[in-house]
């Protein structure tokens, strides 16, 4: 899909926007999950945890599976810790504290504003949208969250009414249209 991409394929520009948006997420996601993979993996090293590359790629990988993903990884190093004779009982806290703070320090704050910049979608829409398609699908639903949104939000802008833009402008947290029409209504009444 991402590199077997055809730009000279006939297609409508919203198709094309689309197209664009869901293959930048994919890329910015990947680029995410493998900041988080890093950072676990240079705190376990950090710890002398075993197997810390195998957790930084695990982190990695359940990074794209939301909220589930990150407890997860967060709990996997556990069992090494425990059973690691030379670990104390500070640095098996550790072990979980600090893939802990990783993980939810880029899942609730660094993730949503970038792919909320990125998408063009303010940040609480993009938690709003994990919580709605996870609600209405599971996993999948959570994982397709951001695509679908986007690609709602590029539709129902690219309608000509009114509710159609408020609502697009709503999910990319313009409000705008929102201020034009309480104005409008202060001058008529």
């Amino acid at each position: 899909m991402l590199l077997e991409y055809d730009e000279t394929r006939d297609k409508a520009d919203l198709q094309r926007t689309i197209d664009k948006k869901i293959r930048s997420y994919i890329l910015l996601k990947i680029l995410i999950s493998s900041i988080t993979g890093v950072l676990v993996a240079i705190a376990l090293v950090s710890l002398r945890l075993d197997m810390w590359l195998l957790f930084g790629l695990l982190s990695f990988l359940l990074n794209f599976i939301p909220s589930v993903g990150s407890m997860i990884a967060v709990l996997l190093p556990l069992p090494i810790a425990l059973l690691d004779p030379d670990q104390t009982w500070w640095s098996i806290l550790l072990v979980l504290l600090i893939p802990g703070l990783i993980q939810f320090g880029i899942g609730n704050f660094v993730e949503p504003n970038v792919m909320g910049k990125s998408m063009k979608m303010s940040a609480v829409a993009v938690l709003v949208s994990l919580a709605f398609w996870g609600g209405v699908w599971g996993i999948v639903g959570a994982f397709m969250s951001v695509p679908l949104t986007v690609m709602l939000h590029l539709w129902l802008i690219s309608i000509d009414h009114p509710m159609c833009q408020f609502l697009g402008q709503m999910i990319a947290g313009e409000f705008e249209l929102v201020e034009s029409t309480h104005k409008n209504i202060h001058h008529t009444v």
